[in-house]
């Protein structure tokens, strides 16, 4: 891990498109001490034509990005970095040939994977009619990847893909989860009027904001979703296991990542016969990081992760599909309330790599595993967007990014 915390992109001069470069060490003795010279390298690619120029900051020094342990956030004072101004890359297409080029975004194959590597595209430059795509975010951006096609899937075509392919799914997530769930429970309704998206639920925290479709609250929880009155929690059923005719049943379970904040802990819930309460499902969504990087150790989520690979294996068959979400992408600001979040942006980085990799190792070759790389869509907004997170100390995305992720995971399991 390096010592200094980077934040660097090369950015479009006409486009305003984001490719974050990953820097890593040369090999080079004196990067290993702390107070020595420290030189980084990265290999981008850059796809759309346009002149680019390097621009970011120093984020911390010294490792001070990585509050481990009894370590408290430390305060967030980024150093311009200065770069010349000769500093630049052109990339052109003066034939519209390239794979790349916008103009042939409409013959790509449909998306069919979540983790795909994409670009926030300006409506304005969509050489062809935008509607045929996700809805842009607050910027007037649209999440376009490089090398498949995203179509837009309304929630009420996801219920019926869901109904054919999917009639029973388990959710494990956090906050954001819930985010996601009141999109598709309201069949898109939830923060979809300007007024609503303006203001703070949509924005940053619905904790407080009532909600008549499911309990936000609830550690269980359970839906049947059809595409005409959208998701509603069950009444009065006691057969958690079946399934409706027309409809498919959402097991959504309130889990704060691996931590030790879960009441009950999370393991709890494995260790009740889950599936035989609650039927075997077709797809497994769980999603991690956020409160393990805010609060736990980087050792301590590695031996947890362990744990659930453990427990996914002994708990479902190899037919259920599993889909990982990573954390969210965290930047600009350090949290010194006191609730003291320890996120970072390489922080929450690592702490991705490393969940993901570790569960592919261990059950890809047995299970069909993916990733929903929801970290990635918003590392790729213009900084000014990715700035929007300092009014947010919970790390929500806006409801309108919440929509890009939705229609990347509808993309990769309709399609």
């Amino acid at each position: 891990m390096p010592w200094d915390s980077i934040l660097l992109d090369m950015v479009g001069a006409a486009s305003g498109i984001s490719v974050p470069v990953k820097l890593s060490y040369v090999n080079d003795d004196r990067v290993e001490r702390h107070d020595g010279v420290h030189i980084y390298q990265a290999d981008v690619e850059l796809r759309d034509a346009d002149v680019y120029r390097p621009e970011g900051y120093i984020e911390f020094r010294d490792a001070l990005w990585n509050p481990e342990g009894e370590l408290v956030p430390q305060e967030y004072k980024p150093e311009e970095l200065k770069i010349s101004g000769l500093s630049q890359v052109m990339v052109t297409d003066k034939y519209r040939s390239s794979e790349y080029s916008l103009w042939r975004y409409l013959d790509l194959p449909l998306c069919t994977e979540s983790d795909v590597d994409g670009r926030w595209v300006s409506v304005g430059m969509i050489p062809f009619d935008a509607s045929v795509l996700p809805l842009p975010d607050n910027l007037g951006r649209v999440w376009m990847p490089y090398k498949c096609r995203l179509q837009r899937i309304s929630y009420s075509d996801f219920a019926k893909c869901a109904i054919e392919k999917y009639p029973r799914m388990h959710w494990y997530g956090d906050s954001n989860l819930r985010r996601v769930m009141k999109k598709i429970s309201t069949l898109g309704e939830w923060c979809s009027t300007e007024e609503d998206r303006n203001g703070n639920a949509c924005r940053c925290e619905d904790y407080t904001v009532p909600f008549e479709r499911f309990s936000i609250h609830a550690r269980d929880t359970f839906l049947d979703l059809d595409p005409v009155t959208g998701g509603n929690t069950l009444a009065g059923e006691t057969d958690y296991a079946r399934v409706p005719e027309n409809k498919t049943r959402f097991a959504i379970f309130k889990m704060e990542g691996l931590t030790e904040r879960n009441m009950p802990p999370w393991d709890a819930r494995f260790q009740n016969g889950l599936v035989k309460k609650f039927g075997e499902p077709d797809a497994v969504i769980v999603s991690l990081v956020n409160w393990d990087a805010a609060f736990n150790s980087y050792e301590y989520f590695a031996n947890q992760v362990k744990l659930l690979i453990g427990y996914l294996e002994d708990t479902y068959p190899v037919t259920s599909k599993l889909i990982i979400r990573t954390g969210q992408y965290h930047c600009c600001y350090s949290d010194q309330t006191r609730t003291a979040r320890k996120y970072s942006q390489l922080r929450n980085g690592y702490f991705n790599d490393m969940h993901i990799g570790m569960i592919k190792d261990a059950l890809s070759d047995r299970y069909s595993v993916s990733v929903w790389d929801v970290a990635s869509i918003a590392q790729r907004r213009p900084l000014v967007g990715r700035q929007e997170s300092t009014q947010c100390y919970s790390n929500h995305v806006r409801s309108e990014v919440v929509e890009v992720e939705n229609q990347v995971l509808f993309n990769a399991l309709c399609n």
